[in-house]
C-alpha cells in the first residue's frame, strides 16, 4: 500500500487474501463477466470496505492549551523552560492541532491572547491587560483561562475550521467509482490527492491504486486493523454479490 511517496507496509491476512483471490478467479465462469470486468469488481468491493471504514474529520478541530506549557513526564529543565515559557504573557494560552504534510501534527497558536480577541495590550513580558467590560484589567494565567471552549471569539476563530473535512473518505469513494476509467483525482482544491492506473489490456489486467495522502492509515476508524480486515470484508461482499448474478444467469438461462 502507497503513502505519498512512502511505501506503507500492512500485513493482511493470507487466507483472506486467499479467498478474495477465490473469489475474483470464480468471477468470469460464474458470471460471463470478462477478465477485465472481474479485476474492476473485485477493486471496486476492496475500495468500498476502505471507504466505509474511513471516518470523517470534524468540521471544527478541538481547542487545546499551549504543549509549550506542559510540565508532566518532563525533566527538571524542562518544566523550567515551560513554566518560563508560560510567565511569558506574549505566548498564546490556546490554539489548535493541524496536521502537516509529513503526517505528524504541530501546535497552531491563536494569538492576541486568542481568548480575548483583540481586546488585549501587552505592557510587557510579564504584564498584560485585558478589558473587563469598560476597563482593563490585568491578565492572571489560570484564573482567567477556564477551559477555552467558552471564551468569547476562540471557539469560532478562523483556525478552528476544518476546510477538508471528509477528504479521506472522498479520496476513496472517487477510486471506487473510477475503478473503469482511471485517472488522477482532485479534491478540495488540491491536484493528484489519489490515482488509478490499468496495465496488462484485456487478457491479463493489473489495476494500482495509489492514494497519495499521507494521513490515509490514520483516517480508518479502527487503524491498522480495520485497514489488514479490509480484504475478509470485501470477499465477503464480493462473494455474496457473485452468488447473486449467479443465481441471475440460471435463471435468465431457464427462461431462454
Amino acid at each position: 500500500m502507497t503513502r505519498g511517496n512512502d511505501i506503507v507496509s500492512i500485513e493482511f491476512p493470507q487466507a483472506d487474501i486467499d479467498r478474495f483471490t477465490r473469489a475474483l478467479r470464480s468471477i468470469p465462469e460464474k458470471t460471463g463477466k470478462s477478465a477485465k470486468q472481474a479485476v474492476t469488481w473485485a477493486s471496486v468491493y476492496l475500495l468500498r470496505s476502505f471507504s466505509a471504514s474511513t471516518r470523517v474529520s470534524a468540521k471544527k478541530r478541538k481547542i487545546v492549551k499551549n504543549p509549550l506549557f506542559e510540565t508532566n513526564g518532563k525533566s527538571k529543565e524542562e518544566r523550567a523552560l515551560a513554566r518560563a515559557a508560560r510567565a511569558d504573557m506574549r505566548r498564546a494560552r490556546y490554539g489548535v492541532m493541524k496536521y502537516q504534510r509529513d503526517g505528524t501534527q504541530k501546535f497552531s497558536p491563536i494569538y492576541r491572547g486568542g481568548e480575548f480577541g483583540a481586546a488585549m495590550k501587552f505592557i510587557s513580558r510579564k504584564k498584560t491587560l485585558v478589558k473587563v467590560g469598560n476597563r482593563w484589567e490585568e491578565y492572571k494565567p489560570g484564573e482567567q483561562e477556564g477551559t477555552g471552549e467558552n471564551i468569547p471569539g476562540l471557539a469560532n476563530h478562523p483556525k478552528t475550521k476544518i476546510g477538508r473535512s471528509g477528504m479521506a473518505k472522498k479520496v476513496w469513494t472517487w477510486a471506487q467509482s473510477n475503478t473503469i476509467r482511471g485517472g488522477t483525482c482532485s479534491a478540495f482544491d488540491v491536484p493528484d490527492v489519489a490515482s488509478i492506473t490499468w496495465r496488462g489490456g484485456t487478457v491479463s489486467p493489473e489495476i494500482t491504486v495509489r492514494n497519495k495522502l499521507r494521513y490515509a492509515l490514520k483516517a480508518f476508524a479502527g487503524g491498522r486493523e480495520t485497514v489488514e480486515s479490509a480484504y475478509g470484508r470485501a470477499a465477503a461482499a464480493l462473494e455474496h454479490r457473485i452468488s447473486e448474478e449467479a443465481d441471475k444467469r440460471i435463471a435468465e438461462a431457464a427462461r431462454a
